[in-house]
Formats: structure tokens, sequence, C-alpha cells
């Protein structure tokens, strides 16, 4: 009550001199000196800064040097070199990491006028105004960045892309150089636009905090904490039905419009060509230029649909409506189950004889394999490669066609595998599962892609190696016959060394090696491009390294060992390799664009959004220092009157990515809010993992803080996220946790005591139980649970079961596992008990020592079949235990494991 009462006297003053005190002010009696600025984390931020302006710098030569290559200067017949290939893979490599740097920076340094020291040092004026000034001056590059890509790409961007259709020239020639331009401009007009709104709102963020506020305005009346609850749920659920039905309805229905009507490759990204390919319509089968053999089954072949004759004609490819079937049959399906529990319990209920998976996963499966079915039977069997096929064409024969179908593959897979990565996934609303299920979705097609990738790449290797003895069947066989001097392998080999043959020799491997001119031996001559085009693409090298760089950084980097115990080196290098490899494919796969974009559309949105979050301002409230854990208290931005902040609107077992620019500007890690939604703060308790860890770091600036010397830190906030669980629908619960994965269930447990203390049984029926089994090393730890063992004790339908498994007692060093084996059982029972009885209070009526029985545990609750919900968090170990229960009875069971 002491620090109360001191911390209002010192509101009540700021209503007098006119300004707001910071959180460190409020919390000044517990340090006793000014303490100097973190220096360290300015020079970090400076280097952060200088490595950005030489990423950008690299980065834009390495673009104004490819685009000096002939290919795109109307000069066809020629390479390029080594020297700008480099420069470009340079470029694409850099710009994603650059703009990603950018953003991180931003954030942090907007972080800094936030921080407890600038409100009592002499940087206290200087520094927001230095902070504003940073972010205007990066507003204004954002802007001109924007103007600069806008005249890049201004041939397309004119007419709005989509609206460049209609009357207007028409033309099918083949130039790669508008289409690049006119490609790699959009894309960069699109990342100035979103930087620069984010500059701009960081920048007035930093100018309202240099004018001084007053206390004029009186605070509002706040609803109590269940309604407010209440009112954020309904919000929420609204808010996430709402993005679902914006993404069926209109996000993925534009994309598939988009595709068919837009010509699959870059190089045709024209407006010229996007109104020529718009008004063409796709030939029958076995004619010239179809894109189905003779003989295609109908249900497999492309449609037309007219729109507007000679305008706008609607492609129906048959791989675009197996791709965007699978998708909407399984979200239909899904959302179904939402709204419909008999579904839900019918798609969750797990059979014996399919050995503990759900019907649903099965029927997920099935969906998968009938659709990667027509999709490999059409490209191997049906599509008509590079026009139509004769005798002659090698993209008859299996070798190529088995390549360029499991390209396609690739294609596919990566596609799907793109849709369940963003944290504010629609996924997790039209399937009610978690956001670390569908995680796992995406680790399985990665691993599927980097196959068939690989397959893909070494297939077409096989090619060139055969394609390197210069066998005139393959590159040299012209509608007249072989080209003079080359009607033999011999003769060829011996004309192209003396540099008069029309084409470039194979020379595997330096057709995927940037040694010399490098050219790439394709069959482009059936598709009728003029001779001087003929034999050169330019792409196959640029994937050849961006495959060797993805496989080392999201295949071995990404493995579950490297990615449990070096999380921050998985994360940098899926950020450095994902941005390239989505550009590459868009650049190098035939139709690739069609099936990525959607996902990637959603993957640039949620990191807008992650973006936005991560600015908010929210003040850090206190920060505890345990023995065995820490713990942080939050509050959102404060209130019109400049006091009094409300806690971060969440739902029970929700989590947060935490950032604490002190400890590292650039670390985010994940944790679950331990506190319940009708809390009047945010509270999230943080287990330590060792003295180098984020985590260990942590606790450690958590006992400076105690001890004084230290002010309490700014943290940047990304949430909340995740999927609440259903618990209102079930009657009997049983809430298991292991260690610091009491977190959800912490908050689980306290929201649904609170609920029925208020009146609101969470569930249909009014005789409902609820159990909570805590399983941890130390009875130390116990203290978390004090308000549920008191809550318990007054409501017979809730009860608390907590067991210490090898922990010390607070009088004994020796463990009660370890001296159970020496002395006798009874007595150190009992002084277990009376040690721990006098920590907590009311703890003797449910603390055991060992670990618990949880088909006993269930048994208490009662095992109503799906009725029942056994919900689980913790180690691995644990969890599969209460899986194979839960499988066992026959009730639902859902957990909660945070190993990405």
């Amino acid at each position: 009550m002491q620090e109360e009462d001191e911390s209002e006297e010192e509101v009540e003053e700021s209503a007098v001199t006119g300004r707001l005190p910071g959180p460190y002010e409020l919390h000044s009696h517990r340090h006793h000196r000014q303490h100097p600025p973190p220096n360290d984390l300015l020079r970090k931020l400076g280097r952060t800064a200088a490595m950005c302006i030489l990423c950008f710098g690299l980065a834009l030569n390495g673009l104004a040097v490819w685009d000096a290559a002939p290919v795109f200067n109307q000069q066809l017949g020629t390479p390029y070199t080594s020297h700008q290939f480099s420069w470009f893979l340079a470029f694409m490599i850099l710009i994603p990491f650059s703009v990603g740097l950018l953003v991180m920076l931003s954030i942090q340094i907007s972080a800094l006028r936030r921080d407890p020291w600038v409100a009592t040092s002499e940087y206290s004026t200087a520094l927001p105004a230095a902070v504003a000034a940073t972010h205007i001056v990066l507003a204004f590059g954002a802007a001109a960045a924007a103007a600069l890509s806008y005249h890049r790409a201004a041939d397309i961007l004119d007419c709005g892309i989509l609206f460049c259709i209609g009357p207007g020239p028409k033309s099918s020639s083949y130039n790669q150089g508008p289409g690049w331009r006119n490609g790699s401009g959009t894309a960069l007009f699109a990342i100035s636009l979103a930087l620069l709104v984010l500059e701009v709102r960081l920048a007035w963020l930093a100018l309202k905090d240099l004018v001084p506020q007053t206390r004029g305005v009186a605070l509002e009346a706040q609803p109590r904490a269940g309604e407010r609850h209440k009112r954020y749920e309904k919000r929420a659920r609204r808010c996430r039905w709402l993005a679902v039905v914006l993404w069926f309805f209109i996000g993925m229905p534009l994309f598939a419009v988009a595709a068919m009507l837009f010509p699959p490759s870059f190089e045709r990204l024209s407006s010229d060509r996007l109104r020529y390919t718009a008004a063409a319509e796709a030939k029958a089968p076995g004619t010239p230029g179809s894109p189905e053999q003779a003989g295609t089954p109908s249900i497999m072949t492309t449609k037309n649909w007219v729109i507007k004759e000679g305008e706008a004609v609607l492609k129906a490819w048959p791989d675009l409506l197996v791709f965007y079937a699978l998708i909407y049959v399984v979200s239909v399906i899904g959302m179904m189950a939402q709204l419909h529990r008999p579904l839900r319990n019918w798609l969750l209920w797990r059979p014996r004889w399919l050995r503990g998976t759900s019907v649903g996963a099965v029927g997920l499966g099935l969906a998968f394999g009938v659709a990667l079915a027509m999709w490999t039977w059409y490209w191997r069997y049906a599509h008509s490669f590079l026009g139509t096929p004769t005798p002659g064409n090698p993209t008859t024969w299996p070798r190529e066609r088995s390549s360029r179908t499991f390209g396609q593959i690739g294609s596919f897979i990566l596609g799907l595998l793109v849709l369940p990565v963003s944290r504010n996934s629609i996924w997790v609303t039209v399937f009610g599962v978690s956001w670390e299920s569908t995680i796992w979705v995406h680790i399985w097609l990665s691993y599927f892609f980097l196959a068939c990738t690989a397959v893909h790449m070494f297939a077409w290797w096989t090619i060139y190696a055969w394609g390197g003895r210069c066998d005139p069947r393959i590159f040299y066989l012209s509608p007249d016959g072989p080209a003079p001097g080359c009607e033999g392998a011999d003769a060829c080999n011996a004309t192209c060394r003396s540099g008069s043959c029309p084409l470039p020799c194979s020379s595997f491997p330096h057709d995927i090696l940037p040694r010399g001119p490098m050219f790439y031996p394709s069959n482009s001559l059936y598709m009728g491009y003029p001779p001087e085009a003929r034999g050169l693409d330019w792409t196959p090298p640029l994937m050849t390294y961006l495959y060797l760089l993805v496989l080392i950084c999201m295949g071995i980097f990404a493995h579950h060992r490297v990615r449990r115990q070096q999380f921050e080196l998985f994360w940098a290098a899926h950020c450095i390799a994902a941005p390239p490899l989505m550009a590459g494919m868009l650049l190098h796969a035939y139709s690739a664009w069609y099936y990525i974009m959607g996902g990637f559309t959603l993957f640039a949105v949620d990191h807008c959004i992650r973006s936005h979050n991560a600015s908010l301002e929210v003040d850090v409230v206190d920060l505890t220092a345990k023995e065995h854990y820490a713990v942080l208290t939050l509050k959102t931005t404060k209130t019109a009157g400049g006091v009094g902040g409300k806690p971060l609107q969440h739902s029970a077992g929700q989590f947060v990515w935490i950032n604490v620019p002190r400890i590292s500007p650039f670390e985010w890690h994940p944790f679950t809010i331990s506190s319940s939604p009708h809390h009047s703060a945010t509270t999230i308790h943080i287990q330590p993992l060792g003295p180098s860890t984020f985590t260990g770091q942590l606790h450690t600036l958590a006992m400076e803080i105690e001890a004084g010397s230290a002010p309490l830190p700014a943290v940047l906030v990304d949430g909340v996220y995740g999927s609440p669980a259903q618990i209102h629908e079930y009657t009997s619960v049983l809430l298991v946790a292991g260690g610091i994965g009491v977190t959800p269930v912490l908050s689980l447990f306290n929201h649904l005591l609170h609920e029925a203390a208020n009146g609101r049984t969470p569930c249909k029926m009014h005789e409902f139980r609820v159990r909570m089994v805590w399983s941890t090393r130390d009875v130390g730890s116990f203290d978390l649970a004090a308000e549920s063992i008191q809550g318990a004790a007054s409501d017979p339908r809730f009860a608390v079961s907590l067991h210490a498994t090898r922990g010390n007692t607070p009088t004994h060093e020796g463990g009660v596992r370890e001296r159970l084996l020496s002395e006798d059982p009874e007595t150190v029972l009992a002084e277990a008990l009376a040690d721990t009885t006098t920590l907590i209070e009311g703890v003797d009526g449910c603390l055991h020592y060992g670990r618990p029985n949880i088909k006993s545990q269930l048994d208490e609750v009662g095992s109503n079949g799906s009725n029942t919900l056994i919900f689980a968090c913790g180690p691995e170990a644990l969890v599969e235990s209460c899986g194979r229960l839960a499988f066992k009875e026959g009730v639902h069971f859902r957990k909660e494991v945070f190993l990405l």
C-alpha cells in the first residue's frame, strides 16, 4: 500500500506541473540514483543502421548492374556475365534483408523514446526530437523510393495492372526487358509504400511526445473487467470471421481471376502483353498452341469463359482449379465444423483402427493426396509443354516431362506451405486449431518441397550433361532439319569449338555455374521465339544457387534439433532465405505466381500487422525476480488522462511475442500470458533457461531492478496470438501442466473461476467440473497457484492437484525424492507438507510428491466422451501421455506446445 500511495501522489503532482510521469518515475522509490543511458544499445542500433545502409547500397548497385545486362536491352543472343549474375544474386538476397533490418531498426528507434532512462536523463528532450527527425527522414526516403519505383513500372501501374485489360494496343512479342522492369518496379513500389506508412505513423507518435500533455481531460469510467473481456471476445470473434469472409469471398477469387487473365511468366508483364493475353482464348486440345495434348479428358482441359469478346476471356486452367478446389473444399468443411459441433466431434474422433489419428487429419491427407495425384497426372501426361508435341520435340521425352512435372509439383507445394506461416492466421479461425498445429503442416510440406525441387534440378542436370555432347536432336533441331555442320554429335562439337554454330554448345556444369558467358540450353525453339532468343534463359543458374542457400537455411538450420537449441540461427536463416526463394520462383517457374501470390500476400499483410503491433505503446508496470522465474507485468497505452492503463486485451491461454531492447534489439520470444483476462494487469511468468539465454538475461535484469541498480526496461509486445480453447463447450475439463507450461493452464483456470463466481457458468450445463493438475520439480514454484488454490477452495466444482517430483522443500536442501530412498517415508512427507504449508496458504489439501496419475485425475472430473476435454501443456513426454489417455478413454484432447 505504501508503494501505491507514493505513486498516486506523484500522479497528482503531475496534474499541477502539466507533465506526465514516465514509468521509471512511478517506481522511483525503488531506485536511488540516476542511471546512465544504455550506450551499448545505442551502439548496437548504430551498427545496425550502418549495416542497413551498406546492404541497401549493395542491393541497389546490384539492380543497376543487372539492368545493364544484354538480355534486358534487346540483345537476346548475348549471354550475361558472371559479374552481372553475382550482383543480381546479391540484389535478390540483400533487398529483403535490408527491408527487414530497416523495419526492426525503425521500431527500436521508436522504442527509445519510451525507455525509462530517457525521462530522467539529459537526453529527455534531445532524444525524442532526434527520434522524430529520424522517422521523418526515413519517411521522405520511402516516399522517394516509391516515386522511383512507380516510374520504373509506370507501364502497368498507370493503368492499375488489373485494369490494363480492355481496348488498346496488344502485342505478343518476346521481350524480357519491360517484363523485368515492370515486375521488379511493382514489388519495390509496394514495399516502399508499406515502409512509408510505417515511418509516417512512427513519426506521428514521436511528434506527439514533443507536445506537453496536461490532465485537462477527465478519465472516462472504465467498464468492469468481466464486461470489458466480454466485449473484447465479441469484437475479436467478429474481426476474425470478417477476415475469413474477406479472404474467401474477395481475396482468393481476385487472385483466381487474375491468374485466368494474365500471362504465366514475368517476361510478359507489360501493358500490351497483358491485353493480348487477357483477350486470347485457349485452343482446343491437340491444336497448335494448345495447353493440352490430343485425347485429354474434357474434365482436365482448359475452358474459356468469355467476359467481353476481344478484351477479356477467363481461361480456367485445370491445374488452377485443382489448387483452389483443394483450399476451398477443406476450408468449407473446417468452417462448418466450427459452427456445427457434431461435425467437429466426428472430425476430432480418433478411432482405434486409425491408431490415434483423427478422422479430420486423415481426411485432410486424403484430400491433399487426391489433389496431388490429379496435379501430377495433368502435368505429366496431359499438358503440352512448349507448344504442340511433335516426334522430334524433346518435351515428349519421359526424362524431360518428368523433370518439368516435379518442378510444377514444387510450385503446388510452395503455394500451400506459405499459407499457414502467418501469425495473424485466418486458418486458426477456419479450423479451430492452434497456430503451432498449422506450423507442423508447414514443416512437412517444406521438406516435401525440398525433395521435389531436388529431383527437378538433378533431372535437368542429367539433361544438361547429355546435351554436353551437343546432340543435334536437342539443341540444333530446326523446322528445316539440323543446322549446317551440326548433323552429328562429333561434327557439332567441332563446329561449336570453331564458334560458327548458330547456338552455343551446352557445357555442363558451366550451364549452371557463373563461369564465363552464361547460357541455358533450353528447348525454346518450339515456343515461336525469334532465332536470337532461342537457347537463352537466365533463371536456372539463379535458382541453382538459391536452392543451395535454401537447402542450408531451411533444410539444415530448420531441423528440429537446430531449431530448438539455436532458435535465433533458425529464425535469421529463414528471414534471409525465404524472400529470395519466393522471388526466384516467381521469376523462374512457369505459372508459379498463380499459386504463390495468395499465400505471399497473407504473409506480407501479416508482417505489416506485426510491425504495427510491435510499435504500440505498452507500459512496464513491474519486473520482479523469484527464485525459479521472473514476473513481467504490463499494461497497454495510458488512457485519455495519461494514467491508469488497461491490461492487454486477450483470451485465456493466448500468448505474445516479447522484445526487450536492453537485452537484444532484435530477439523476439513467445510467452504465454499467465494472468486471467479479468485481472487488472497482464502478467507473464518467464522461466530462466540459462545465464546466457534471453530468459536468463531477463531474470538477471529483474534481480538488478530489485536491487535498485537498473531502471525498468522498455518492452515491445507483438500479439496477442493463439486460438482460444473452446472450454465452454465441455462439462468436464482436466487441465494438465508440467513445469512452466502451467502459464496457459493458470490463465484458463482462473478465467473459469472468475466466470463461475459471477454467475456466468461457461458450460451449457450448470453441473460442471474443472480440475487443474500441475507437476513441477520444486515446491517453491507453487506460489504461482496461490490464487487458484484459494478460488477452488470456495467452489466445489473446482479442484487443484499439485505434484512436486524432485524439488527441495524450504527447510531441507535434499530433494524429497532422494530423501525417501534413505529415510522414513511418513516422516519425510510430513516434514515436506509442513514446510510447504507455511509457504502457501491452503496448499496442504492438494500437495503431493511424485508424478501425477493422469488416469485417476480424469476419473475425478469424470470421463464423458465428447463432453470431456483434456488440455495439456508442458514437457513432450507429459503431453504425449495425456494424448494417449484421451485416445484410450475417447475424450477430446488439446495441447499447447511451444517447441516451434
